[in-house]
């Protein structure tokens, strides 16, 4: 009974410590996860969705028009009333030949009463022959807003991408900083321990001491101020990537050799011509194209040609016919305010134009500027590379010049500042060198390489 016992409580401790386990995301979980989740993006597949039964309802236009109409109606009296004059209805050979007494009672007109209840019904279809282009250029104009819709969501998914990366490196920022802080505290209980020894034995002053003190309290002072820092950014990260557990790590490596920015090099301008932005300025100067287009169409007559079937019964009778017709519409009146909005379109267009002018060549500024930025980042990496050997090492030969008594501990506490300080630029120097490189790839990217289909 009691092996049973102990068993069961070592069984609950193995549910509880896996229940109770920390989750560990690593970037392309966050990423992942981000994608599902985020708002904003659900929203641009919707627009896609919505642009795309725009299209379709565009390309219905081309279909005939099919109406139909049914009406029963039961009035109180007769719509069609009248009276007819029994003189009138008499012929003059019949009136000659009728004794006097009866054309007496003959009443001198007669109601009649028509249409009290019938029924009207039938079904016609127009199929548009000429438009003035209105419908083609329509359908164009859809299929354009469907494909702006899809770049659009690609753009949205890459702001994301950029921001899950922020948040995430600024977190493994942070954590590999109180990593680096933990280090320095090791360091300096063990410095405490041996400046204690030393004081009880008279070798050494209690200023120095008070310094050793002072140092750990400073350290802690630090440690603290970037754990409430990493709390903070995990709660942004875990808010904006979806992540529905409180306490959770990530998972990461700095110790990964980054790819040289010269491997990754685009022209700039040829750059900007496949990026994904230019294409959205290339659809919206087509879309003002085709807007002027349908401005011109609407000062157009409009042709089309019909047939339908026709059924009704109102005098007791039914009554069928089929029917076909053409119509012609010209608008007259509208020409003068047509002609107007025709000139409005044109001017957008020119505004289209000269927009996306503007805008090809501040993306060609960007980058460049962007380019920079990415080599720079690699040069201080590589700089906060060769600062954390010479750190270290200097650190090395400090402490064992300070055990040999030839340096005072001053030294000792300027070299662990400088170990922490070169751990520290590295760590900002490669969160820092990985975002601008995702940020590079995204505005150099061909937008025809581009999953256009993603979901």
């Amino acid at each position: 009974m009691r092996i049973k016992f102990i068993l069961s409580m070592i069984l609950l401790s193995v549910i509880t410590s896996g229940a109770n386990a920390q989750k560990i995301f690593s970037l392309p979980v966050c990423e992942r996860m981000a994608i599902e989740n985020n708002r904003e993006l659900q929203n641009a597949k919707l627009s896609v969705e919505a642009a795309r039964q725009t299209r379709k309802e565009a390309f219905t236009n081309y279909f005939p028009e099919v109406s139909g109409t049914g009406v029963w109606f039961n009035a109180n009296h007769g719509l069609a009333r009248t009276d007819i004059s029994t003189g009138n209805l008499l012929p003059p050979e019949l009136g000659t030949m009728l004794p006097p007494e009866l054309l007496g009672t003959l009443p001198a007109s007669l109601p009649v009463s028509l249409l009290k209840n019938g029924t009207v019904g039938g079904i016609t279809a127009t199929l548009p022959v000429f438009a003035g282009g209105r419908i083609v250029n329509g359908n164009k104009l859809a299929k354009v807003g469907e494909e702006a819709a899809t770049l659009q969501r690609l753009l949205t998914e890459d702001e994301i991408l950029l921001t899950t990366n922020t948040y995430f490196w600024q977190v493994v920022n942070l954590q590999e900083k109180l990593e680096t802080i933990g280090t320095i505290q090791e360091m300096l209980n063990r410095l405490l321990k041996d400046v204690e020894t030393a004081v009880e034995a008279g070798m050494t002053t209690r200023n120095d001491l008070l310094r050793v003190q002072l140092q750990i309290q400073d350290v802690a002072s630090s440690r603290l101020k970037i754990e409430n820092a990493i709390a903070v950014c995990k709660m942004q990260l875990a808010q904006f990537v979806g992540i529905k557990v409180d306490d959770f790590e990530l998972q990461y490596s700095m110790n990964e050799e980054c790819e040289k920015p010269l491997v990754m090099y685009r022209d700039p301008r040829q750059a900007v011509m496949n990026r994904t932005e230019t294409r959205l300025l290339d659809l919206n100067v087509r879309a003002a194209k085709l807007k002027k287009r349908i401005s011109f169409g609407e000062q157009l007559p409009s042709l089309g040609f019909g047939g339908g079937y026709l059924y009704n019964d109102l005098l007791g009778k039914s009554n069928n016919s089929g029917i076909i017709y053409a119509s012609v519409s010209i608008p007259i009146s509208g020409w003068w305010k047509g002609s107007h909005a025709h000139k409005r379109h044109r001017i957008l267009e020119r505004q289209a134009i000269n927009e996306q002018a503007d805008k090809i060549e501040l993306m060609t500024v960007e980058t460049k500027q962007i380019w920079n930025e990415l080599v720079e980042a690699y040069e201080q990496l590589l700089l906060a590379e060769t600062s954390i050997k010479q750190a270290t090492e200097n650190m090395r030969i400090v402490e064992n010049t300070y055990q040999a008594g030839t340096v005072p501990l001053t030294e000792l506490l300027d070299a662990q500042v400088l170990f922490r300080q070169s751990h520290n630029q590295y760590s900002d120097a490669y969160s820092v060198y990985k975002i601008k490189e995702l940020k590079y790839n995204q505005i150099t990217v061909d937008y025809n390489q581009r999953n256009f289909n993603k979901d």
